[in-house]
Parts: structure tokens; sequence; C-alpha cells
């Protein structure tokens, strides 16, 4: 049904409602229960889907709704069957997908390595119920509080260790990545008086001064 403002503008009533309660919902931002479906765009309550979704957690990656869903490894949405879903992301993978692979669909509550393993240290970590109770690595993935105090900190991040460094970096002239002092094997004072000399770190090849 559509609806004319007194100026005469067309208002749609069935934009930006929720496809389950049929209720108005506000814009989506990252402190309220909204989302909505990077594919077809419907919107939706994340406490209206069943089972309810935590919307801080669904929200550090893209979200589908159920009829959009496909495998996050292959991107099809084919053997629905052994489509698994996590509950913490929402998101889906075919479980001969998965690295080793599964041999059955689990009767139990799954959980994707990007939520429970860290992402630097691989080390495997609860399940967690909102956002405010994890580590987590500016792409959305899992990080343990050693890694997350190591890897965030204030500073850039070198190309090479990915570790934030609050000294000197260094160029690439190859690959055109910066590096840290520790990982260039030039000092901070060297760093500091670089600018005519080459370098090309270990990654590429071998270092020239």
């Amino acid at each position: 049904m559509s609806t004319k403002k007194p100026s005469g503008q067309v208002v749609n009533d069935n934009a930006n409602r929720c496809q389950n309660c049929n209720k108005r919902v506000a814009a989506v931002t990252e402190n309220n229960d909204t989302l909505q479906c990077q594919t077809c765009k419907s919107y939706w309550h994340g406490k209206c889907i069943e089972p309810k979704l935590k919307s801080d957690l669904i929200k550090r990656f893209s979200w589908d709704c159920s009829s959009c869903k496909v495998c996050k490894e292959c991107e099809t949405a084919e053997d629905e069957a052994k489509m698994i879903i996590c509950e913490m992301c929402d998101q889906s993978v075919h479980i001969h997908c998965l690295t080793p692979k599964m041999e059955s669909v689990p009767s139990h509550a799954w959980f994707c390595d990007d939520c429970v393993k860290c992402k630097h240290c691989t080390e495997r970590l609860r399940s967690v119920r909102t956002l405010a109770e994890g580590f987590w690595h500016q792409d959305g993935e899992r990080l343990c509080q050693k890694c997350y105090d190591t890897y965030t900190k204030e500073g850039d991040e070198c190309g090479l260790c990915k570790k934030s460094y609050e000294g000197e970096f260094v160029m690439c002239d190859t690959c055109g990545s910066w590096h840290c002092a520790p990982c260039s094997g030039f000092t901070e004072a060297q760093l500091q008086d670089i600018d005519n000399q080459t370098y090309i770190c270990l990654k590429c090849g071998s270092k020239k001064n």
C-alpha cells in the first residue's frame, strides 16, 4: 500500500519493515537490532528470527537471510541438507567445504573458526553471547586477549608481522608493503636515514643496502 504526504510525495508503507513482524525498523547501526540481508536487501529484527540472533555478533560480517543463504566457502546454495550455520555469526557452510571436512552434520550447536578460534595464534576460545564478551580483529574475526593486546595496540600495522608498531617503518621497493624496524633488519637510527637506499623485504627476495 502507498499513501501520499500533503506535499504529494508517494511513500511506500512496506519500505524498511521487518519481514517477520511487519513493524518499521530503524536504520542499521552497530548498536541496534536491525539486520539487512546483503542479497535481497530485506530488513529484519534479530529478535524476530528463530532462533533469535544477536545482532551485534551478526554485523561483524555481511549477512544473508535464510532465503538467500549460501555456503561462505563455495558460495553456492546446493546440498542444503549438508549446510550448517554458526550459532554466533549466522554464516553457513557445507560440511564438506570445511577444513578438515566433517563427515556428518553435528547434532549439537556449531561455531565457525571465525567465532571461536584466535585469528593469529589459533587458540580455541569459548563461545560468547555478546560482542562485549570477546576480543575482535578489525575484520570481525576473533582474537584471544593476548593477541588482541599485541595486534591492536596504538600504532601502525607492519605488513610482515601484522603487529602494531609505533616506531619507524620502511617500504619495500618491490611489493610496496611497509615494514617495522625489527622485521626489516634495520635499526631505528638506520631507518631515519634510509631515503636514498634500496630496500627489498625478505618476503620478496633479499635486502639491499
